[in-house]
C-alpha cells in the first residue's frame, strides 16, 4: 500500500502543477517560446511587455523561427534571441503532419545543440498546443503555457484554454421502448416505478414500507458490555391478505418473507433488528383481481426494558395516506401493526439511458402504442434532464384524448443549450390508472438549427497577457503582485479609534498586550468550520491544543461564532482554562474581527474564512486542510500562510457532504496531532524567542 504524504508549505512557497510546496525562486532568466509566425510575435508583444514590467532585472531571451529573428531583435524587449525553425514558414505547410513532424525532430536537435543552460522560468506563447511538448527541451525551474494540467502534467502555470468545438453532421437521438429502463436519478426524485419494455402499468407487484423508530438504543446504554447496535424494532413475521373495494377479504392471508432494505442487522432465524432511526423493507404483493387494497399485519417485538421502556415506530407506505403507528412498552414487547396499502401507483416514471448532445435546437416525435380505446383523456411530460445535477433544460406535454387506440405519434421540441454535459428523457404520468398498458414504441429527435460552436473569449493578444500575468501572480516582486500589492488586508487590521471600538474588544486587546509585555506567545484557534468533512476532529484538537498550551509562555486564545460555543467549552474544560478569559466564540462579530487577528502570534485553524482572514491581514497562520479542496486551490493567502494536507489517492474530492465520503474522512482521521504538532511548535518557540528578546532589548 503506498504510502499518504503529508504536505506543509512554508511562507515564500509557492506550489507547483504537482502539488509540491516549494522554495519560491529568484527569478534571474526567463525564456520564451514563440515559434509561430510573424502575425503570431506581433500579436504578444503586450505580453513581452508585461513580462519586462513585472520582472525589470532578470535576462530576457526568444526563442522563434529564424524568420522572426531580425522582428524580435527590432522589438528590443529581449537580451538575446535565439533562430530555431521548430515549425514550417510557411504555415500551410505546417498542417502536414509528415512535414510538421520533420521540422520539429530538426528543430529540437538544432535547439539542444545551443547549449542555452538553465532558466528561473520557460513560457511557451504559442496557443496551439503543439508546441507544449517542446518546453521539456528546456532546463527550467518553472513551466508555463495554456492547456490543461492532465494533458501537461509538467506545466507548473496553466491557464485553461477555451474548448474550440468542431461543426459536425446534426446530431441524432433514437430510442426504443425497451431503452427506457430505471435510471439512477438521484434523491431529489420520487422513487421510479418502471416496466421493463416501456410499458406505463397502473399496478405495483412490490411494495416499501419505511419505519420511523422512536427511542431506540443500544444493549450497552442497558449494561450489556460491547454491544453498541440501535435496536428498535424486531420484525418477526408479515402476512398480506388482499381486500375488496367493501373492505371484505379476497382470499386468504399469506405470509410473505420481507426484503430487508436498510436498518436492518443481519436476519436470523425469527427475524430481524432494526438498528437505526429509520429502515425500510420491501413486500410483494399477490395480485389478485378485484383488490383494492392489501391489510398489512406487521407483528414485531421491540428492545424494551427497564432501562428503556417504551419504543414506537411510525409506519409509511409509499402513497398517500398509507400509515400506522406501533407502540411498545414494558410488560407489552410484542404487538402486531396493521397497515393497508393500496396495489394502484400514484405516479409512473420512465427514464432513458443517458446520451450526450451539442447545444441547439431539437425537434422530434415520441410514438406511443395504445392496446385498446383510452377511455378517459391523459396527459404525458417528456423532460430533458442533465446527468449531472438533474437540471431539467425542457419539458414538453403530450396530452391524449379519450377514445385514442393503436398507434399514435406525437411532435415533440426542446433545445439543449449547456456544453460538456450528458441528458437523459424522463416521461412522467401523473394519472397512470387511464395508462394502464400502453407502451412507449419510439423516442426520435434530432438537431434542427445548431447553434454556433464557438464564439472567441478574447483575443489571442490577450490571452498571451493572462498567461504572463498569471506567472507574475506567483514570481514577481512588482506591485500590485508583491508585497504591498495585492498580498495582506492591512486596512482590515487597522486599530480603530478608541471611540469606535466596542468594549469587548477593548477587553481581550489588553489582555492579549498584558500576555506579550509578560513574554509570552498568542496563539489563536479556529476550532470550527461550516462543513463538517473540512473540520479536523475535535478530539485531535484536544491533543494538540493539550501540548501547545503545555509550552511555557503559550496562551491560547478561542476564536470563531456562536456555533463553535459549545466546543469551545468543551476545549477549556480540558485544558483547565477560564472560558471567559480564552474563548471569544460567538462574542464578536466579522467587522472587528481582523484587529484581533492581528494581535495575535500565531493562528491555527480548518479551511474556514476565519484562517483566510488571518492570512491575509499578516499573522503567521497555518490551515488545516482536508482532501475536499487542494490548498493550491484555497489555501489561505498571504506573505505569511501555509497550510497542512494529506495527499490522499482520492484528494481533492470536492464532496461537501460528510456522509458522501467513501474512505472514512481518512485525510482528516489519519492527519495525526503529532504531525500538526511538529509544525506549529517550531512557530510558538520561535515568537516565545523573538518576544523576549524585544523585551531584553527594551
Amino acid at each position: 500500500m503506498a504510502q499518504v504524504e503529508t504536505k506543509f508549505s512554508l511562507p515564500g512557497e509557492w506550489i507547483d502543477g504537482r502539488g509540491n510546496s516549494r522554495l519560491r525562486p529568484a527569478i534571474h532568466r526567463i525564456v520564451v517560446i514563440k515559434p509561430d509566425h510573424i502575425g503570431d510575435l506581433l500579436i504578444a508583444d503586450p505580453a513581452f511587455q508585461l513580462l519586462k514590467r513585472f520582472f525589470p532585472d532578470a535576462r530576457f531571451e526568444l526563442i522563434c523561427g529564424v524568420w522572426n529573428v531580425g522582428l524580435a531583435k527590432r522589438l528590443k524587449w529581449f537580451d538575446a534571441v535565439h533562430g530555431v525553425n521548430l515549425f514550417h514558414e510557411v504555415s500551410g505547410q505546417q498542417s502536414d503532419h509528415i512535414v510538421a513532424e520533420e521540422k520539429r525532430r530538426n528543430g529540437v536537435r538544432a535547439l539542444r545543440d545551443l547549449g542555452l543552460g538553465s532558466f528561473d522560468i520557460a513560457i511557451d506563447l504559442r496557443y496551439d498546443l503543439d508546441s507544449r511538448p517542446l518546453l521539456r527541451n528546456i532546463d527550467a525551474k518553472v513551466y508555463a503555457g495554456f492547456g490543461r494540467a492532465s494533458d501537461f502534467p509538467f506545466l507548473d502555470v496553466v491557464l485553461p484554454m477555451h474548448e474550440n468545438i468542431p461543426q459536425e453532421a446534426r446530431e441524432q437521438v433514437n430510442f426504443r421502448g425497451k431503452d427506457l429502463t430505471v435510471f439512477p436519478i438521484g434523491a431529489a426524485f420520487e422513487s421510479p416505478r418502471v416496466n421493463w419494455g416501456g410499458s406505463f402499468s397502473s399496478r405495483r407487484s412490490e411494495i416499501s414500507l419505511t419505519f420511523d423508530i422512536e427511542g431506540a438504543i443500544t444493549p450497552h446504554e442497558c449494561g450489556v458490555e460491547g454491544d453498541h447496535r440501535k435496536l428498535g424494532v424486531g420484525l418477526e413475521k408479515v402476512t398480506v391478505m388482499p381486500v375488496a373495494p367493501d373492505g371484505s377479504a379476497i382470499g386468504e392471508a399469506v405470509e410473505v418473507a420481507p426484503r430487508f432494505l436498510s436498518g436492518w442487522d443481519a436476519p436470523e432465524k425469527w427475524g430481524s433488528w432494526s438498528i437505526a432511526d429509520q429502515a425500510s423493507i420491501a413486500l410483494k404483493l399477490p395480485l389478485v383481481d378485484g383488490a383494492k387494497w392489501y391489510a398489512i399485519d406487521l407483528s414485531a417485538q421491540a428492545h424494551v426494558n427497564s432501562f428503556n421502556p417504551d419504543v414506537a415506530a411510525v409506519i409509511r407506505g409509499e402513497n398517500e395516506g398509507e400509515q400506522a403507528r406501533g407502540e411498545w412498552s414494558k410488560g407489552r414487547s410484542r404487538a402486531t401493526v396493521p397497515i393497508f396499502v393500496s396495489p394502484d401507483v400514484g405516479h409512473v416514471r420512465l427514464a432513458s439511458p443517458s446520451f450526450s448532445l451539442t447545444p441547439g435546437m431539437y425537434e422530434g416525435t415520441v410514438q406511443l402504442f395504445f392496446p385498446k380505446l383510452l377511455s378517459s383523456s391523459a396527459t404525458l411530460e417528456v423532460a430533458l434532464f442533465t446527468t449531472k445535477g438533474h437540471a431539467e433544460i425542457h419539458r414538453h406535454a403530450i396530452s391524449v384524448k379519450a377514445g385514442t387506440r393503436g398507434i399514435v405519434t406525437v411532435p415533440i421540441q426542446f433545445k439543449g443549450d449547456v456544453i460538456g454535459e450528458g441528458y437523459f428523457i424522463q416521461i412522467d404520468a401523473a394519472n397512470p390508472g387511464a395508462l394502464h398498458g400502453v407502451r412507449i414504441e419510439r423516442i426520435q429527435f434530432s438537431q434542427e438549427d445548431a447553434f454556433k460552436m464557438r464564439t472567441p473569449v478574447s483575443h489571442m493578444r490577450d490571452w498571451a497577457s493572462l498567461l504572463v500575468l498569471r506567472v507574475a501572480q506567483i514570481f514577481s516582486d512588482v506591485a500590485p503582485f508583491g508585497v504591498g500589492g495585492l498580498g495582506e488586508l492591512s486596512q482590515l487590521a487597522v486599530p480603530p479609534t478608541e471611540e469606535e471600538k466596542p468594549a469587548y474588544l477593548v477587553e481581550i486587546e489588553q489582555r492579549i498586550w498584558d500576555w506579550k509585555a509578560e513574554g509570552n506567545a498568542v496563539v489563536g484557534v479556529a476550532l470550527g468550520c461550516n462543513s463538517e468533512i473540512r473540520k479536523w476532529p475535535l478530539p485531535y484538537w484536544l491533543e494538540l491544543l493539550d501540548r501547545v498550551n503545555a509550552i511555557e509562555g503559550a496562551k491560547l486564545v478561542l476564536i470563531g461564532g456562536p456555533g463553535d460555543i459549545e466546543e469551545a467549552l468543551e476545549v477549556c474544560a480540558h485544558l483547565g482554562l477560564d472560558e471567559a478569559i480564552h474563548s471569544t466564540c460567538g462574542k464578536m462579530g466579522l467587522d472587528w474581527l481582523g484587529v484581533l487577528l492581528a494581535d495575535l502570534d500565531i493562528f491555527v485553524g480548518n479551511n474556514t474564512g476565519t484562517t483566510h482572514y488571518a492570512g491575509k491581514v499578516g499573522t503567521r497562520t497555518i490551515g488545516i486542510y482536508a482532501g475536499t479542496n487542494h490548498p493550491r486551490e484555497w489555501g489561505p493567502i498571504g506573505q505569511n500562510a501555509s497550510w497542512i494536507y494529506r495527499d490522499e489517492p482520492c484528494a481533492p474530492c470536492h464532496l461537501t457532504i460528510l456522509q458522501d465520503c467513501p474512505n472514512s474522512h481518512a485525510c482528516m482521521i489519519d492527519l495525526m496531532p503529532d504531525q500538526v504538532m511538529e509544525h506549529v511548535e517550531p512557530e510558538v518557540r520561535a515568537a516565545l524567542s523573538k518576544r523576549r528578546r524585544i523585551l531584553s532589548a527594551a
